[in-house]
């Protein structure tokens, strides 16, 4: 009998504390808008960002979420992670979040994470139609229409 040696290697558990979501989300900062790579509740991380910051400076975001024909809207301040200038990416975590924003923010990432709600053309929607349509008369023309009869029997 051949015996296989195996051997288990294990991985450091994930330091991260909140699912990050690539749904569509803006921030601003001094009036310049971008869109957000991904996100959770515990920061952002941006593509395009071409302007030098320094590490731990603290930044004010205004956070925009489109949500069906709806444009929210909350300002939370962000300090910066990581910046890479030859990516023109930077991560930033958030710093006060109040209990308003933070419920926003829970609300529409576990809507998102449990898939009651998806992206579609960069707005977040509820999924509340059916995938697929039913037609209204029945397929089978044999079918009769009409009320339904019930049918007893005796024994």
């Amino acid at each position: 009998m051949n015996e296989n040696n195996y051997t288990i290697q294990h991985e450091p558990p994930s330091r991260r504390r909140f699912y990050r979501l690539t749904t569509p989300l803006w921030v601003s900062i001094d009036n310049r808008e971008y869109r957000v790579a991904d996100w959770s509740l515990g920061g952002v991380r941006l593509l395009n960002f071409d302007t030098p910051v320094s590490k731990d400076q603290q930044l004010i975001l205004t956070i925009r979420i489109r949500f069906q024909e709806i444009d929210m809207q909350c300002e939370l301040k962000a300090s910066v992670v990581r910046q890479d200038l030859d990516s023109q990416e930077i991560a930033l975590e958030f710093l006060e979040i109040g209990h308003r924003q933070k419920q926003l923010l829970t609300y529409f990432s576990q809507q998102l994470i449990s898939g009651e709600m998806t992206a579609v053309d960069d707005i977040i929607k509820r999924i509340d139609v059916p995938i697929t349509p039913v037609p209204d008369k029945p397929i089978d023309e044999n079918i009769p229409s009409g009320p339904l009869r019930t049918w007893n029997r005796k024994r």
